[in-house]
């Protein structure tokens, strides 16, 4: 799962030349019974797409995310929690090739993260308000039961945060703990990770009322920063030795109404931050990164409806966005005072709601 080089040879010319090509994962909702992930091509310097394979079998693979050794993807089956499942597919020649499913134990797993050392995948799970961790074999199978770690609590806002609601856990830079996020709660709660297991201590608070989403670390591991679903705010963290210590809160969404901030990621140089609103918004909030991880607003791109996820490109040259309300995967390219360009590329795709580079 190497970045692939083409080689493209013209006879009238003579002279060969070549484009660098990256494999796209898509996650997105779906009965079993039809594809649910699929597999794409996606060429660098002319940001086009092009379908490889799809695959089915497993129901609702909202979320994915690929392991260290790049040979093994692993997705979510988003359900309530007797079909509540994470499977694992081994992956080669562009196909995808299911290993095995076991059950999540834990209501609509929605985001999963894979262990630095490949040996645990770990899942938020949205419903339940726990955080489900499995081992992995050592033929990237997936081995049961999960240990699961259920919370606890409400928050402010009546509707939206009547008990916990997990949405993201992330493992930090040092790859020493692992981050969840309580949307429900307004909690960050920290796991130490250890070679026999992980331990749970004390949560963070954050902003009360704010509905903490996700979580994402800058490349110079000395910063993190939080989307906030119900506020349409990114919070701006110091990050140092597991402890995470508040520097600045922004607004994302500027617009009237409802807000529904999303997902975030920053450019591999860590200049830029992208922020996704949906409801009304539908758009990306572009931030300029100061030195000391602060950010500055400096525009914002509209999108098609519900722009749940998105990834920029390894070489930081383009941003896909998942457009779930509108069955596309829409293009963008990254300019280099980091406002975003429509390309005019784009794919239909049944509901995706998640993009991984390989």
């Amino acid at each position: 799962m190497k970045k692939t080089l083409v080689v493209l040879w013209s006879l009238t010319m003579g002279w060969h030349a070549q484009a660098k090509v990256y494999t796209l994962f898509v996650g997105s909702y779906a009965p079993a019974d039809r594809p649910g992930i699929y597999v794409y091509n996606f060429d660098a310097d002319s940001g086009g797409l092009t379908k490889v394979s799809e695959v089915a079998g497993v129901e609702n693979p909202s979320y994915l995310a690929i392991s260290p050794d790049r040979q093994r993807v692993y997705a979510v089956g988003e359900n309530k929690r007797e079909r509540a499942t994470v499977s694992a597919f081994a992956f080669g020649q562009g196909e995808l090739r299911l290993l095995n499913s076991q059950t999540a134990d834990g209501d609509e797993p929605c985001y999963l993260s894979v262990a630095p050392d490949g040996k645990r995948v770990v899942t938020a799970n949205y419903g339940g308000g726990s955080v489900s961790v499995l081992p992995v074999a050592e033929d990237g199978s997936l081995s049961a039961p999960p240990r699961v770690f259920t919370f606890s609590g409400t928050g402010t806002v009546a509707e939206r945060q009547e008990r916990p609601h997990m949405h993201s856990a992330v493992f930090s830079p040092e790859q020493k703990y692992l981050f969840a996020c309580d949307l429900g709660t307004d909690r960050i709660y920290k796991f130490d990770v250890a070679e026999d297991g992980l331990t749970v201590s004390a949560p963070l608070k954050t902003k009360a009322g704010g509905g903490v989403r996700h979580l994402v670390f800058h490349p110079g591991g000395k910063f993190a920063y939080t989307t906030h679903e119900l506020t349409g705010e990114v919070g701006v963290w110091r990050y140092a030795d597991g402890e995470l210590a508040p520097l600045q809160t922004v607004a994302a969404d500027d617009g009237a109404g409802e807000k529904s901030g999303a997902d975030a990621h920053l450019t591999p140089d860590g200049k830029f931050l992208y922020a996704s609103n949906r409801a009304k918004t539908n758009n990306l909030a572009i931030f300029r990164v100061a030195g000391d991880g602060t950010l500055t607003k400096i525009g914002a791109q509209p999108t098609g409806r519900c722009p749940r996820n998105f990834v920029i490109s390894p070489d930081g040259k383009f941003l896909l966005v998942a457009n779930q309300g509108d069955d596309a995967i829409q293009v963008f390219a990254i300019a280099a005072d980091g406002e975003l360009h429509d390309t005019g590329k784009r794919v239909t795709v049944s509901q995706p709601v998640c993009l991984k580079f390989d």
